[in-house]
């Protein structure tokens, strides 16, 4: 999410918004953190773990799934470029 706010910051204002965080009056880069917020908040309230090891997986099977959430239709339309290095750093920071 914050890798976000960084390349698409008026994307994630937009949800900040669109879900009735107070947005008037603040920059483009504070809504989009507000979206952040608001995001782990539910998270919190659903109970959905934070980290992919609270899901019992262990870190060497998140490699295939690396090198199949790079080739997903959608990741062409990412603001940035996405290798299977890169899938598997992210995957890394969330576990």
């Amino acid at each position: 999410m914050e890798r976000l706010v960084a390349a698409r910051s008026e994307k994630m204002a937009k949800v900040a918004q669109i879900r009735g965080e107070a947005t008037d009056g603040v920059s483009v880069a504070e809504a989009a953190n507000l979206a952040v917020d608001l995001i782990r908040r539910k998270m919190g309230q659903l109970s959905v773990p934070a980290r992919l090891k609270d899901f019992k997986l262990s870190l060497d099977k998140l490699v295939p799934t690396a090198e199949a959430a790079r080739n997903l239709e959608f990741v062409a339309f990412s603001p940035w470029t996405v290798t299977t290095e890169d899938a598997y750093d992210l995957l890394k920071q969330a576990y």
